[in-house]
């Protein structure tokens, strides 16, 4: 039962740290991203604008608010499961 118990939270450990490392990653592409810019076309020129730029559509930063959120949840996440398996252990 204790191995079973054990095997559960090294999983949940690894899972959670996969979601942080995707989302970490993600995470400096968008501020990389908001640092230069997004790419935006008008007419045949194209030319970047930053994230908080009023001519920025409002789906660009809700994506880019999602994403930092996703990054700080997973981060959490991986934080309880250090304290769970400390716990079990």
């Amino acid at each position: 039962m204790a191995t079973l118990k054990y095997a559960f939270g090294i999983t949940l450990f690894l899972m959670s740290l996969g979601i942080f490392y995707l989302t970490w990653t993600n995470q400096l592409q968008s501020k990389e991203a908001n640092r230069l810019g997004v790419p935006v076309r008008e007419g045949s020129k194209w030319y970047f604008i930053d994230v908080n730029h009023p001519r920025c559509s409002e789906e660009l930063r809700h994506a880019y608010r999602k994403t930092n959120r996703l990054f700080w949840l997973t981060a959490a996440a991986l934080v309880f499961m250090i304290v769970v398996l400390t716990w079990l252990t």
